[in-house]
């Protein structure tokens, strides 16, 4: 490895170790399952629209169940509340 792409590894991982330092562990969860619905609701919609075969509805709905387990998750989150 050279020097330049060791130096540019190092420099990553410094942006990176302060992006993590900045975003807090909520915000961080909130991401998480936010793009876990998203990504697994939008798959089990193209999977049941994808075509008559009843495999396909199945898998479906099969992935229709961790998008809805993400946002309920999301939605049990605890709020801050201002008192």
């Amino acid at each position: 490895m050279s020097h330049h792409t060791h130096h540019l590894q190092t420099r990553r991982r410094r942006v990176w170790s302060k992006v993590y330092r900045i975003m807090s562990k909520s915000i961080q969860r909130i991401f998480l399952l936010l793009a876990m619905g998203i990504g697994f609701g939008l798959y089990a919609l193209y999977q049941i629209k994808s075509g008559p075969d009843p495999d396909h509805v199945w898998l479906g709905l099969v992935y229709l169940i961790p998008s809805i387990a993400a946002f309920v998750a999301l939605l049990m989150l605890p709020s801050k509340s201002t008192t």
